[in-house]
């Protein structure tokens, strides 16, 4: 089911890509670092923004549910607020209007997905106690 889920989160962007260049014809460029030349966004990079942040995102719910039982709500808090926070690197300056949108597109898509799908929408059996495990098995042994 996760993986899955970063299936999607990865595809999700990429249709998002498409639509924005092959569609509409959008260039989606942002500037360079340090001055360099600006920075064509092609589809290997979407692919690979959004299958690290699948992975990260899955390795953290993975290790929260090992130390706590509040994992999942501890863990979409954190993707709620890591999504918001990408949005941040949207508002540079030299980036054309078009692109942020898109580019925000992308990350609704990625993160919409990862929130919503990566953790288990399944109810896990609580842990039973040696006790409460025993008075079951003798109910059954004995009805």
């Amino acid at each position: 089911m996760r993986l899955g889920a970063v299936g999607l989160a990865v595809i999700a962007p990429v249709a998002v890509w498409l639509l924005a260049t092959a569609v509409f014809g959008a260039r989606l460029v942002v500037p360079g670092q340090s001055g360099g030349p600006p920075l064509d966004i092609g589809w290997p990079a979407v692919v690979a923004i959004a299958l690290v942040a699948g992975l990260l995102g899955w390795g953290l719910l993975a290790g929260l549910e090992k130390l706590t039982r509040r994992a999942r709500t501890i863990w979409t808090i954190t993707a709620v607020v890591v999504l918001a926070l990408s949005f941040g690197l949207l508002i540079g300056p030299g980036i054309a209007a078009s692109t942020r949108t898109w580019l925000g597109l992308m990350h609704l898509a990625a993160g919409g997905v990862l929130i919503f799908l990566l953790p288990s929408r399944k109810k896990t059996k609580r842990a039973q106690s040696p006790g409460q495990q025993s008075a079951k098995e003798d109910g059954a042994r004995s009805g």
